[in-house]
């Protein structure tokens, strides 16, 4: 009774407290915006503070400040300061770049000229976010860490295209670091580096199965499942780059498109076969639903009548999870 009491009491001072509080009240008047021909009630765009051209982390100017800053630094042999104000600077202008491209398609049947100003922000910034990410991949080469680039230099490529300038530079790298085949154009001289130290080799992979599978034999399961993911992942790794490669080349040099496509297959069938002996040392350790996801994945990438497929079907059917045996 006196809790409730108490509730009648606070609510009977609230409207009086209310009237005693200083200040502008606020209504729905308050928040109304303009009327569209009320001149009166917009503000001077004048009056609104300006993205400042140097400091801004949406100025073309900042970025560009960075990138100087970054290229200095690498010809400082201060790699890891390169990179840090290289990526910044990529960070900026992919942002600039996106949001440029996305007001040109709002805009798109609504003002030609806004569609097309913005169009061309936008492919101005990303032109200048490939020409960061180069810089960027040379800072990493720079540091020791050319795997760390790979991505990169990738990356331009399939935005750039093979046959433009930022496209072929980039290509070019890549076969510096031994990671394609053949140089591009034909006639280009480019130097292939000696012991780039690449980690996203099929040769580190390897490697690192073998420590892996014999890990597994002594029994220590969790350092050889370490090495078995650490392979699985740069298969995978390897795989996506090089069918990036793959379409980045086509109708411009099939033979360069074919190569990588194989390169791309054959790394896919190494990580398919990875992920089988990384499921079977997850088996060894009785964790069979550790294996699961891998060996279904197998099945997926490879196709049941495959023999790696065959394989992880018969192991899923093993641990109970399918019911019925293939081939029958």
């Amino acid at each position: 009774m006196r809790h409730i009491l108490l509730s009648l009491s606070l609510v009977m001072l609230a409207p009086a407290v209310m009237a005693q509080t200083k200040g502008p009240s606020l209504d729905a008047a308050s928040f109304s915006l303009p009327k569209e021909n009320d001149s009166a009630s917009i503000p001077d765009p004048q009056q609104f503070r300006q993205l400042e051209t140097e400091s801004s982390i949406l100025s073309p100017a900042a970025a560009e400040q960075l990138i100087k800053q970054g290229k200095d630094a690498i010809d400082a042999k201060r790699f890891s300061e390169a990179v840090q104000k290289t990526q910044e600077a990529s960070t900026m202008l992919n942002q600039l770049s996106d949001f440029h491209k996305s007001l040109s398609a709002a805009f798109s049947g609504i003002d030609a000229k806004v569609t097309a100003n913005e169009r061309e922000l936008a492919v101005q910034a990303a032109v200048r976010r490939d020409e960061a990410l180069l810089q960027l991949a040379d800072a990493h080469i720079g540091e020791g860490k050319p795997q760390l680039a790979i991505p990169l230099l990738t990356r331009v490529v399939q935005s750039e295209q093979p046959d433009r300038d930022l496209g072929k530079a980039a290509y070019q790298k890549l076969y510096a670091l031994g990671f394609v085949k053949s140089v591009y154009p034909a006639d280009a001289q480019v130097k292939q580096i000696e012991n780039a130290g690449s980690f996203l080799t099929i040769e580190s992979a390897q490697a690192l199965l073998k420590e892996s599978e014999k890990l597994a034999q002594a029994q220590q399961f969790p350092l050889a499942v370490s090495k078995a993911k650490e392979a699985v992942t740069t298969l995978n790794q390897i795989t996506i780059f090089h069918q990036a490669l793959n379409k980045a080349f086509v109708g411009i040099d099939n033979r360069i498109s074919e190569e990588e496509k194989q390169l791309a297959l054959t790394a896919a069938i190494l990580r398919d076969e990875a992920s089988y002996q990384l499921a079977l040392i997850h088996r060894a350790e009785n964790k069979p639903e550790l294996a699961v996801p891998l060996l279904v994945r197998i099945v997926q990438s490879q196709q049941p009548d495959r023999p790696i497929a065959k394989q992880a079907y018969q192991q899923l059917y093993e641990v109970g999870f399918v019911k019925v045996k293939y081939p029958r």
